[in-house]
């Protein structure tokens, strides 16, 4: 491992998990729509990335993704997941992000 990439993380490891956790399963979530699903889990420069093949979000969805109580065709979501693991990562002087277009995979040309 070359030292210049080590780093300590200063947080409560149980809200960190919560946050991978939560991302997992909402990846998870989709794979029922495609059975060519993908996750890769990519750790480095002290950043996490999650990419899936899911079917992708319509830019007024992402405007509003990490928003409270906002759930987009999920079944079953309270809307809480995504607005929990952003005020975490907040806290931990981090960010979240999401990137996504509809149809379009991340493995796409």
């Amino acid at each position: 491992m070359d030292e210049r990439e080590d780093f300590s993380f200063r947080g409560d490891e149980t809200l960190y998990l919560f946050v991978l956790f939560n991302l997992l399963k909402n990846a998870l979530y989709y794979f029922k729509r495609r059975s060519d699903g993908e996750i890769r889990i990519k750790g480095a420069h002290n950043r996490i990335r999650f990419r899936d093949t899911g079917p992708g979000m319509p830019k007024q969805n992402l405007d509003r993704l990490f928003h409270s109580f906002y759930t987009a065709g999920k079944q079953g979501g309270t809307g809480l997941g995504l607005a929990y693991c952003k005020r975490v990562m907040r806290a931990f002087g981090g960010e979240i992000t999401c990137d996504s277009v509809v149809g379009e995979s991340p493995n796409s040309p």
